[in-house]
């Protein structure tokens, strides 16, 4: 049920917002190991089972790896979607070269 829980509701209603925001290399690290502390929990496995395991028993994928694709569906959605005035403030973001999102965004995509 923990573990039920924890996917299914806790993580996605916490991530959901993911790619508004910027984060840096070390905050991601420090969630990341957040996240495996709690997989730990759940699981009661010991600390020396690799994270590699924990990920795959509960089916997660590594943050950073969550960070991209939610930065990226983030402008799809924003591209694909109707409202003229969020496109032209995504617009106004990409070209300013000196925000932080802009500048994780194109760190992403190998710019």
């Amino acid at each position: 049920m923990g573990k039920l829980w924890g996917k299914s509701l806790a993580l996605p209603k916490v991530f959901l917002d993911l790619g508004v925001m910027s984060f840096t290399t070390e905050q991601v690290q420090a969630m990341q190991v957040i996240e495996n502390t709690v997989f730990r929990q759940i699981l009661r496995t010991s600390c020396v089972t690799p994270n590699a395991v924990l990920r795959g028993e509960v089916g997660s994928s590594r943050m950073e790896n969550r960070m991209v694709e939610s930065r990226f569906l983030f402008v799809k959605s924003i591209w694909e979607g109707n409202n003229e005035m969020v496109k032209e403030v995504l617009r106004k973001v990409k070209e300013n070269t000196g925000n932080s999102w802009n500048k994780k965004k194109n760190e992403y995509m190998g710019k």
